[in-house]
């Protein structure tokens, strides 16, 4: 988060960036977050409408519209990448709401001019944070970069006790193959979704038909660890008795 602060006279310009968390983006969020944004720009001296729009960007160009109510398709096209509502973009009072599919610029910028500028803008923002939240996505899709971190360091212990097995360095008991496999599985298949999934889930039909498959590819590789795996080995265990 950024944050700024200017002194005009007794008026003050408070400036503040904050990254947005991943969630769905359709048109009803859309349409809340405008006419907040339009209503709070209504008590600024420069609040008309005619300083709003709407900007979306897909793989092709770019679209400009006075409202998201202009949009009349159900659906987003599918190689969308962003979404901006800009309110101020030739005033100093300023309200900028950006959703990026990969989420590198999904962020809001607030700044307003005003005597109380400061309270005004974390009044703002917290209403933003709170219209997102209830459209906000699983964080079990977009970790913290930390779980990277993890991730890596497990996946060098797997191949270097896998190797050190090979070799006949160390010996280890099935069940400890089995779990161990069973968790690269989960990890691998983990890393798979992650990849699949956007950081901002807009409402698109590809995205539509990707969560079906996303579900079913869920229950499936579940299905494969606990009776594949765990259930061969039970069954395995069984028999050699």
């Amino acid at each position: 988060m950024t944050e700024n602060i200017f002194s005009v006279e007794s008026r003050t310009t408070y400036s503040i960036t904050k990254k947005l968390p991943p969630c769905r983006v359709d048109k009803e969020l859309l349409a809340e977050l405008e006419n907040f944004i339009l209503e709070e720009a209504s008590n600024f001296d420069d609040g008309s409408n005619e300083n709003y729009e709407v900007k979306i960007w897909d793989k092709l160009g770019e679209e400009r519209l006075k409202s998201i109510r202009d949009i009349r398709q159900e659906y987003f096209p599918d190689n969308i990448t962003n979404i901006k509502l800009e309110f101020g973009f030739l005033t100093r009072n300023q309200i900028t709401v950006i959703f990026s599919l990969w989420g590198v610029n999904s962020e809001f910028t607030i700044s307003i001019e005003s005597e109380e500028s400061r309270r005004n803008v974390e009044g703002i923002a917290a209403k933003i944070l709170h219209i997102i939240n209830y459209y906000k996505t699983s964080r079990f899709y977009n970790p913290p970069k930390i779980f990277n971190i993890i991730y890596a360091v497990y996946a060098f212990f797997f191949i270097l006790v896998l190797v050190l097995k090979i070799t006949k360095i160390i010996y280890y008991s099935d069940i400890t193959q089995t779990i161990l496999t069973g968790i690269s599985l989960i990890i691998a298949g983990y890393y798979f979704f992650t990849f699949l999934t956007p950081y901002t889930l807009f409402k698109t039909r590809k995205n539509h038909n990707l969560e079906k498959w996303r579900s079913w590819i869920v229950f499936a590789s579940l299905e494969f660890i606990i009776f594949g795996l765990i259930g061969g080995y039970l069954v395995s265990r069984i028999i050699g008795k």
